[in-house]
């Protein structure tokens, strides 16, 4: 193995832990300012969502990410092109499936618990 091949290892594996503490971080309920477009949106919009539900999604989804694609790095470091391609097969599937869960009512609290607006106009309408 060369000098330039194990630097490659070490950057990749520091990048892989990065994220896989992001991961644990997220599972535990904190960390939702790290969610894209969730950390934008107005407190009343994110009164609607259920947030440490979210948090504990992303941080699942983080971690499935981080050891398909370590899957795919040490496939290719000991060239096993079976363990490349279903780890990339997985990480696809896994990509999909959190964009489409993510993206429907699964997060979304019901009207009756949103966050109360002091008898002003109704703006929780179904």
């Amino acid at each position: 193995m060369t000098n330039e091949q194990i630097i490659g290892i070490i950057i990749t594996g520091a990048i892989f832990l990065l994220i896989a503490v992001l991961g644990v971080v997220m599972l535990t309920g904190r960390g939702a300012f790290l969610i894209a477009g969730f950390n934008t949106m107005s407190k009343e919009k994110q009164g609607k969502y259920k947030k440490e539900a979210l948090c504990k999604f992303v941080g699942l989804i983080l971690l499935l990410v981080t050891f398909f694609s370590a899957g795919i790095t040490v496939g290719a470091i000991f060239e096993v092109t079976a363990v490349c391609i279903v780890s990339a097969v997985l990480l696809a599937s896994v990509i999909v499936f959190a964009l489409i869960f993510a993206n429907t009512k699964a997060f979304k609290k019901e009207p009756e618990t949103y966050p109360q607006n002091n008898g002003e106009t109704d703006s929780y309408e179904k």
